[in-house]
């Protein structure tokens, strides 16, 4: 029988943890921070850490995988399981990270004796997943933001096989908002449209929004766009991974020639840079 401790997540905007046991072994989906200055990391303890047969990471955000090198703290070894992707994306590499590549979804991929997984793409970030993972007897369903409007990702959802899940958990940061993802960026369009003559700035974040607004407006507007070096990395990973976009992917190549390669320099351009936290 499960046993499922929150360690962080839910009813708070970060630090994403879920400590999963069963038959005396234990599993780790996600293990991040709080979105906040402090970066408070989830309730995690070394008698957590020292159950684990395997972590399970669905994406590179900070509040899903900030606190991860408290495992290696705590002595971890075991395997932290990543996308390819989501591993490139990480600020600081884990030591013992598995990653599965394309080719392997809905494919069965084998950790240890009684723990073994499916994955499929979440449409939040570029590499970002869900899993269905078999845990001897029980099957959990694990997504780390699910979106299913992105105007470049993919969003899937398992084959169905008849399974019946003993425990789902999908994080959802504004779960309290319904927000159409079309329509925003459409909203986007007329203002810029409205307001011909001003430069239109983005303080963006690492996300698939912001390649979102980027190729969207790219698409619907005659405005030249103006990528900061902070970003991209960010674009270069769409162009790694074609398996994760969807058929709006076909405007990436003159996305890059004219946004990515192009120096852009206009006083009516539409500029995207990272944005940072001001510290007091």
């Amino acid at each position: 029988m499960l046993n499922v401790e929150i360690l962080g997540g839910v009813g708070e905007y970060g630090r994403n943890c879920f400590f999963i046991e069963n038959n005396g072994h234990a599993i780790l989906l996600d293990c991040g921070v709080m979105n906040t200055r402090q970066k408070t990391p989830p309730n995690l303890t070394q008698a957590h850490v020292a159950k684990l047969d395997a972590v399970f990471i669905s994406h590179s955000h900070s509040d899903h995988v900030g606190a991860l090198p408290l495992l290696e703290t705590w002595g971890y070894t075991g395997p932290i399981i990543m996308s390819k992707m989501t591993a490139q994306q990480l600020k600081q590499p884990c030591q013992h990270t598995k990653t599965f590549q394309p080719e392997s979804i809905g494919e069965w991929i084998v950790v240890s004796n009684g723990l073994s997984f499916q994955w499929g793409y979440s449409g939040h970030l570029i590499g970002s997943v869900w899993y269905k993972i078999r845990f001897f007897e029980e099957v959990v369903f694990y997504s780390g933001d699910y979106v299913v409007d992105s105007f470049l990702l993919k969003a899937e959802l398992p084959i169905e096989d008849e399974t019946v899940y003993d425990v789902a958990i999908i994080d959802s940061g504004h779960v309290e908002k319904s927000i159409n993802n079309l329509e925003v960026l459409q909203q986007m369009t007329e203002h810029i449209h409205a307001n011909p003559g001003c430069p239109i700035i983005f303080p963006s974040s690492f996300s698939g929004k912001t390649v979102d607004i980027a190729t969207y407006l790219f698409q619907h507007t005659t405005r030249s766009i103006c990528i900061h070096d902070n970003l991209l990395s960010l674009f270069e990973n769409y162009y790694e991974e074609p398996e994760n976009l969807l058929p709006t992917k076909t405007i990436l190549p003159s996305f890059k020639r004219q946004c990515l390669i192009k120096t852009t320099d206009s006083e009516n351009a539409i500029y995207l840079c990272l944005s940072v936290m001001k510290r007091n």
